[in-house]
């Protein structure tokens, strides 16, 4: 699947040009189960209809969230997730370094070694200024995710040799509808 969005520069452009395009990849197939069984997926007849949503809009940029035609309140088997987020006492505090939680819906490692095919796990991520000490992620589906955290030491935001990371590999999440989970994790190993 590819979306494109066009923007006219809030009609600076004549013609639309293209502001971004997003192409999904076949990731985690076993993560949507729980949703296909919850809701008998798939199914004929269509739950939401957009075609209208961005009508009499010069650009289609909620604003203003009152007229966002599909209210979170009324999205359906969400619950959401807070995660507390701290470095190890042994590393002074990364002052100035941008911080990233990282969701996955299986564990990105094999044992100790990262998996070839890690990508293909993530759910949910965050780039966060230094110093954070909570997020919480909203809307997710309920299940079973794998929490991971790092520390981007020098900026170029890879998560290399010499970054920080969590080395808990199996720090595990698990969300339910309509409800909020908390966990925590901590930054305490330097990549090796």
């Amino acid at each position: 699947m590819i979306m494109e969005v066009y923007t006219s520069k809030f009609n600076k452009e004549k013609t639309p040009v293209l502001h971004s395009r997003w192409l999904a990849v076949s990731g985690d197939k076993t993560s949507a189960n729980e949703a296909i069984a919850h809701f008998g997926y798939p199914k004929k007849t269509m739950i939401r209809n957009f075609n209208e949503a961005f009508s009499g809009m010069s650009e289609s940029i909620f604003f203003d969230f009152t007229n966002d035609p599909y209210p979170e309140k009324e999205q359906p088997y969400t619950g959401s997730a807070k995660v507390s987020i701290s470095v190890s006492p042994e590393f002074s505090d990364p002052a100035g370094k941008e911080l990233f939680v990282l969701l996955t819906t299986q564990s990105i490692f094999d044992g100790l070694k990262l998996r070839n095919d890690y990508k293909n796990y993530y759910s949910r991520y965050v780039f966060l200024p230094a110093g954070t000490q909570s997020v919480t992620f909203r809307n997710m589906h309920p299940g079973t995710y794998y929490l991971y955290a790092f520390a981007d030491m020098n900026g170029d935001k890879l998560h290399l040799k010499g970054d920080l990371i969590s080395s808990t590999t199996d720090n595990i999440l698990v969300v339910t509808e309509n409800s909020s989970a908390s966990a925590s994790v901590i930054i305490d190993m330097v990549i090796p």
